[in-house]
């Protein structure tokens, strides 16, 4: 016979699990109610404990009176078949690290003066650790209209590009982040990230420009210009890359989940 104890323990990494999220979603005082659905439900030890560990949180837990072992695979059919959920609201500010071109009018740019570069390809002033803003907080993304940033890559050959870009993810306070260095580095973590290939034929010959031509540098650079792009899909938001080609066809790389707590 199986004792309690052991019982216990093997429900124990469920609870666990089931408490990490709900804190991870929950603001303590804000009268949150939470239903506990599916064959876990069922279980008074895990109803009982997951209410002990959260009570100082001021939740209201509930669940229903039975039928709840298929309330997973319920809630899938009727999602396909209904599609009641076209849309999500944006619970953090979302983006990528990206450098910014100096506006010497712009305040924030000017107190970053001792940060400022200039290209050698281009002879544009540019301020490292930007941050370019794909999802604001509290923005509604709807599955019909994704959220794009207009992003380019420079490149000494003509060749294939790869891109690898890291969604990052700001928990912070400041309402129009534009700068890694604007918050505690800890306020941001890695979302997911975003792969693509690019064929040279994209990429788009430029004359470097007129300044005094460093030694190792040639006479020409090449670019591609691409967008990072955020859309809801049929349950989650998604992240990739596109561009187009040579003919204007729009072009895509692989789709990446994207984790964001609504």
């Amino acid at each position: 016979m199986i004792e309690g104890t052991d019982m216990a323990d093997f429900f124990e990494p469920s609870c666990a699990a089931a408490v990490a999220a709900i804190r991870a979603h929950v603001t303590p005082g804000d009268n949150t109610n939470v239903m506990l659905v599916g064959g876990f439900a069922a279980s008074p030890w895990l109803y009982s404990e997951i209410q002990r560990r959260l009570r100082n949180l001021g939740i209201k837990f509930h669940r229903a009176d039975g039928g709840t072992a298929k309330a997973a695979a319920h809630g899938a059919v009727s999602f396909y078949l209904d599609h009641l959920v076209s849309a999500r609201v944006v619970r953090w500010t979302h983006g990528v690290s990206a450098s910014v071109q100096f506006d010497p009018t712009d305040p924030k740019h000017f107190m970053r003066l001792n940060k400022v570069y200039t290209d050698p390809l281009t002879g544009e002033d540019y301020i490292p650790k930007g941050f370019a803003v794909l999802l604001n907080k509290g923005t509604l993304v709807d599955e019909k209209k994704p959220h794009r940033i207009p992003l380019r890559r420079k490149s000494l050959l003509h060749k294939n590009i790869e891109l690898e870009l890291e969604i990052r993810c700001y928990q912070g306070d400041e309402p129009n982040i534009e700068f890694l260095d604007e918050d505690d580095k800890d306020m941001f973590y890695e979302a997911c990230m975003v792969k693509a290939t690019i064929p040279k034929e994209c990429l788009v010959r430029h004359a470097r420009h007129a300044g005094p031509p460093p030694p190792f540098l040639p006479s020409h650079y090449w670019t591609c210009t691409f967008a990072v792009v955020a859309s809801f899909g049929a349950t989650e938001f998604q992240c990739y890359i596109e561009w187009r080609d040579q003919q204007g066809t729009l072009q895509r790389g692989p789709a990446t989940s994207l984790w964001v707590e609504a």
